[in-house]
């Protein structure tokens, strides 16, 4: 006659329950350890029969299978999130005179399909595109950079988010100099209903603009193109993303080093800017995302000597004041990355140069971020070919929970896209509370599920707890009950489901 918890409704007290011994009763079970376990923590039962302290990578991300989006070469790629579970990718086809084209995904699971590619505009690109989702309009507008045979121009045209059908192109800048634009970036504004696009003019002004988009049902529209930061030469980039918390875009860019700047979006398409910060960092290519989670900006830079790895590194923003976290590597060259809003995760795709040579392996981490701390996970997934990939793009489908890797396989240079997901927790494995601290590879006891683990702290009696995705154990609601405490150190463990 046994209770939910696995203890015996016919036990009078708490000595007849918990036994003589210190091990739960009987419940206890000897067993070797895989990794070092400290005394009273939730622990997981490995394939080959060892154990090790539950963790939030206990089971690391599992992919899908790639499916080609263009059987030609491609460049110069990026991608966005639609609405009902759909992918846009933006390129550059090279075995189609280089045109700027666009294929429409559906994802199911962590299966893409991808419709027939569209072209976007018959003139050869020359450069970076940028995607982006217009959630008020349920658009997706394509900008990208492109040549007329006399004039490098940066245009954009928009596309129903559930067709490929493109409407007419609008050019935001245009020149007539060999050099081109460089760098260009968009994102959304929801507090504006507004995207945002930023791009490098390379020469003659060798500055960074930024302006709004506006999107009124057919007819495209940008405000003023306001001037940043300055760059002549070096590798510049620039990227944008949207704090949710303060409501205002946050731009990274080139002013004799890298910057950050908040800037609040109005409806009339006019963009008022917060101060200059100056994050005093030595590295190249800044890209953003926003954690919600942490209510963290988090930038990746590449640093300036070998081996050239990308760092993660958080901020902290009040509306008007930036605060700088720790830099953390990834160690990866040449990343993307994107926020898993479920998990709340980083999802970093990126190419593996250790020890290798070009083309170097393209590889799949994850990151969190805990307050100002940020953690990569040292569990890495290939992705594509040995050969790797120099063209990436990310982004995350909180649908089918799942990041989107789009990149070129240069063994094939076809456009592929790939899915998956950021691993999870392995708290639903969860045996029993180590009942010593054990060392590696030594055998130590478990109190099992069933039993009374007697080794716990600062619980409150009559509640019940569970194991957390991190491992501890709590009175949080997460999807693996720990058991009910019976004093302020016993806990009497949930017995087999």
């Amino acid at each position: 006659n046994h209770d939910q918890y696995g203890g015996s409704n016919t036990m009078s007290n708490l000595s007849e329950l918990i036994g003589g011994g210190g091990g739960g009763g009987g419940k206890t079970a000897d067993f070797v350890a895989s990794g070092t376990i400290p005394n009273g923590v939730a622990v997981a039962v490995n394939s080959n029969g060892t154990i090790s302290e539950i963790n939030p990578d206990g089971f690391p991300p599992t992919a899908g299978t790639a499916s080609v989006f263009e059987s030609s070469s491609v460049s110069s790629i990026s991608s966005c999130y639609v609405a009902d579970n759909k992918l846009m990718v933006v390129y550059q086809d090279n075995g189609n005179n280089g045109y700027i084209t666009a294929a429409l995904g559906t994802i199911s699971g962590k299966t893409i399909t991808f419709d027939t590619p569209r072209i976007v505009v018959s003139s050869a690109g020359t450069g970076p595109t940028a995607a982006i989702y217009y959630a008020a309009t349920d658009r997706v507008i394509a900008v990208y950079q492109y040549s007329d045979g006399y004039n490098k121009i940066v245009g954009c045209k928009q596309s129903l988010s559930g067709t490929l059908l493109f409407g007419t192109q609008f050019s935001i800048a245009s020149n007539g100099y060999n050099l081109n634009f460089d760098s260009i970036f968009g994102s959304y504004d929801p507090s504006a209903s507004r995207a945002v696009v930023t791009y490098y003019w390379a020469y003659p002004y060798y500055t960074q603009y930024v302006e709004v988009i506006e999107i009124n049902g057919n007819t495209i529209s940008t405000g003023t193109n306001y001037p940043l930061g300055t760059q002549s030469g070096g590798d510049i980039a620039h990227d944008l993303t949207y704090d949710s918390v303060n409501s205002r875009t946050i731009i990274s860019y080139y002013n004799g080093g890298i910057r950050m700047r908040a800037m609040n979006i109005s409806s009339n398409k006019s963009i008022s800017f917060g101060s200059e910060y100056n994050p005093s960092i030595s590295g190249y290519t800044p890209k953003l995302i926003y954690d919600t989670a942490a209510s963290r900006i988090v930038m990746h830079y590449q640093e300036t000597t070998t081996p050239y790895n990308v760092y993660l590194i958080p901020f902290a923003f009040n509306g008007s004041t930036f605060t700088k976290g720790t830099a953390v590597s990834t160690g990866l060259q040449n990343v993307a990355f994107a926020y898993d809003s479920t998990a709340n995760k980083i999802g970093i795709f990126g190419s593996d140069a250790e020890g290798q040579s070009y083309p170097y392996q393209a590889k799949f981490k994850v990151a969190s971020l805990s307050g100002s701390t940020i953690t990569v996970s040292t569990i890495e997934t290939s992705i594509g070919t040995s050969s790797g990939s120099d063209q990436k793009s990310i982004v995350y489908s909180p649908t089918s929970e799942v990041f989107l890797l789009n990149y070129k396989d240069n063994s094939t240079n076809f456009g592929n896209s790939i899915a998956i997901d950021s691993g999870a927790s392995n708290n639903i494995d969860f045996i029993g509370v180590s009942a010593e601290a054990i060392s590696n590879l030594a055998t130590g006891v478990v109190t099992l599920r069933g039993g009374v683990s007697e080794n716990l702290s600062s619980l409150t009696t009559n509640a019940t707890y569970y194991v957390q995705t991190d491992g501890t154990i709590s009175a949080s609601i997460s999807n693996q009950k720990a058991g009910k405490a019976l004093s302020s150190s016993t806990l009497l463990l949930v017995g087999q489901t």
